[in-house]
């Protein structure tokens, strides 16, 4: 292979490694992990661009939407907010397509109005299986 081949192929490796990783990477998987108390097997779903279904991985993700400040004191996503942290830890990703699945997921929970049950793990883990789910379907994450 020739030096040029080589030199477009490492290219497009690295282009496509960043396009879907953004700003979020196995270390802020881990290190998120460890502040909020989640297991190995959790943290290993989430570094395989999955969200976590145990009890112990939506608990995990309510801790993530807290440390990054997607929430509101009522337990609320908040469109601005998810807005600012989406556009930080996915900056590849076109703004109209952030708002789109912002507002996508904003609309599947809407419904979720109690305040027992905004204060549940089981809402954000909801909210994060949108995210995930959306992000794949537009090609931002890899289906893994």
């Amino acid at each position: 292979m020739t030096l040029w081949k080589v030199s477009v192929l490492c290219g497009l490796v690295l282009l496509c490694s960043c396009f879907v990783n953004g700003k979020y990477n196995a270390t802020d998987v881990e290190n998120f992990g460890k502040l909020c108390n989640a297991t190995q097997e959790d943290i290993a779903v989430a570094l395989n661009y999955n969200i976590p279904s145990t009890e112990t991985g939506k608990c995990f993700m309510k801790c993530i939407a807290g440390l990054v400040d997607m929430i509101s004191s009522e337990n609320k996503f908040v469109k601005s907010k998810l807005q600012a942290v989406l556009t930080t830890y996915f900056s590849e990703t076109p703004i109209d397509t952030i708002l789109k699945i912002i507002e996508i997921c904003y609309n599947e929970t809407a419904s979720i109005t109690s305040p027992t049950e905004l204060a549940s793990c089981d809402y954000y883990y909801k909210s994060f299986l949108c995210f995930n789910i959306q992000y794949k379907l537009n090609g931002m994450l890899p289906v893994v």
